[in-house]
């Protein structure tokens, strides 16, 4: 089962490529809705494929002309694991945080529940 936190940390690593390049405005549209769809709590793996469908061929373009190969292969691993998790039906599962709590005993002193 793929968390949502992997399709996020994909993203990120294809972001952080991503911005040493100038894009038009069409482009980053684009990505705003890529962006979007693989941070909702529920990923729609349907929608997040044809999003990123439409973003694929600037990256491959930009990547090609700058013999960008870090950035092509963050985006075939986005992708790969975009198109993984719908032909297996595998819903990408929210990772939920478990929040610590604490408490402040009768000293002022905190206490934190094991």
């Amino acid at each position: 089962m793929t968390c949502s936190v992997d399709f996020q940390n994909a993203y990120s690593d294809l972001y952080s490529l991503m911005r040493n390049y100038i894009w038009d405005l069409d482009v980053v549209e684009v990505l705003a809705d890529v962006e979007v769809d693989t941070f909702d709590a529920f990923i729609d793996l349907e929608k997040l494929n044809k999003d990123f469908q439409r973003l694929y061929p600037s990256i491959k373009a930009v990547a090609d002309d700058n013999d960008d190969e870090e950035m092509l292969e963050a985006a075939d691993a986005f992708f790969d694991m975009i198109k993984d998790g719908i032909e297996n039906e595998t819903p990408a599962v929210y990772a939920l945080y478990r929040v610590q709590e604490t408490a402040i005993d009768e000293d002022g002193k905190e206490i934190i529940p094991q």
